[in-house]
């Protein structure tokens, strides 16, 4: 199996699933940069897992398993109040320093890769903490114009814009997407540029097209 996702959970039976739920939000950010820059780029290969969760609980085991859904799953104790005071400044700081305990603890034979996990770590952070890419950027057939799909995710939300460039000079730019930071709530709602005779369309995951802009 190859690892593709990443995520730090908070234990529903200790906590509130709203207070959980809003955890998790705030992790996408750091987490969904692993994913993309390492875990993408790396294809590591596991004998049993592609996904590994970091549960957060007041009162952790120390076994690292891998469950029937084939999950990596570990506990670690839940710090509370350090949560709740990096909440006011960069809560990426806390997530990063949860993240490297668990890495470390996680015995060799998982095969994780540490060490390009830790670059990765070190990315994120001479970036000043952002997760910005693009999706996907398309010339038309004339090579006149230019899609780009820009995608940020934040703290807070994701967003997905698109610029069009004609000879190369912008044109057109909007913010097509603002969501929560869930990929539940955004992975589905777009997919390909297309360019149909005068027309670019935003395709999506389902029947109905994001976006189309008349090009004439």
């Amino acid at each position: 199996m190859i690892l593709k996702s990443i995520y730090i959970n908070l234990n529903r039976d200790d906590y509130p699933n709203n207070y959980g739920y809003s955890l998790m939000l705030l992790s996408r950010h750091f987490c969904n940069y692993l994913e993309r820059e390492v875990l993408k780029k790396t294809k590591t290969k596991t004998e049993n897992f592609g996904r590994w969760v970091i549960n957060l609980k007041r009162h952790p085991t120390k076994e690292i398993w891998v469950n029937t859904e084939k999950v990596l799953v570990q506990e670690l104790a839940f710090d509370k109040e350090k949560f709740e005071s990096t909440k006011l400044n960069n809560v990426s700081k806390y997530f990063i320093e949860t993240f490297i305990e668990a890495l470390e603890r996680v015995p060799i034979e998982f095969k994780l890769p540490k060490v390009e996990l830790i670059e990765g770590i070190n990315r994120f952070k001479n970036s000043n903490f952002k997760n910005s890419w693009i999706h996907k950027k398309k010339l038309s057939k004339d090579r006149v114009f230019q899609t780009i799909l820009n995608c940020e995710l934040t703290q807070k939300n994701f967003t997905l814009d698109i610029e069009i460039l004609k000879n190369k000079k912008s044109i057109f730019s909007k913010q097509l997407l603002k969501l929560d930071p869930d990929p539940v709530a955004y992975n589905y709602r777009f997919k390909d540029i297309i360019y149909n005779e005068n027309k670019v369309i935003i395709s999506s995951k389902i029947s109905e097209n994001l976006f189309e802009f008349n090009l004439e």
